[in-house]
């Protein structure tokens, strides 16, 4: 019974420690569906202590296997996983209607005044004394 307890408490201190995401490929993973991976392999001696364990997605928990950590981490799975997704390609028309400009207020369409910003037109009346 205690080996339970003590199994739960290292998978809740390594899901606290690491944001509830996985520790190869950040993903989330949710409480119940993480599983605790040794960083260093048992295989290659690697100790079943907190500062050993990890919490991992089971996708990369059974990828990795005995893999070291370092040829996990040079591994075509977790390349090709880590990749950020491609941004949509915007058409001409979409990328050159309305460009943003960047003002003290954030971001502005160009040619309309930012809310509070006088306007610098020369026909605007100006206080002489």
């Amino acid at each position: 019974m205690s080996r339970i307890l003590n199994r739960k408490r290292k998978y809740q201190a390594a899901h606290d420690n690491q944001g509830g995401r996985c520790f190869w490929c950040r993903e989330r993973v949710r409480y119940h569906e993480g599983t605790l991976d040794h960083i260093v392999p048992r295989a290659h001696g690697g100790s079943g202590r907190r500062v050993n364990l990890v919490m991992a997605c089971d996708p990369c928990n059974k990828t990795r296997g005995t893999m070291s950590p370092a040829e996990f981490l040079r591994s075509p799975y977790l390349i090709q996983k880590r990749a950020p997704e491609p941004k949509a390609e915007r058409t001409k028309q979409e990328a050159s209607a309305w460009p943003m400009e960047r003002t003290s207020n954030g971001p502005t369409r160009r040619g309309t005044p930012s809310p509070g910003v006088p306007s610098s037109a020369p026909d605007a009346p100006t206080a002489t004394p």
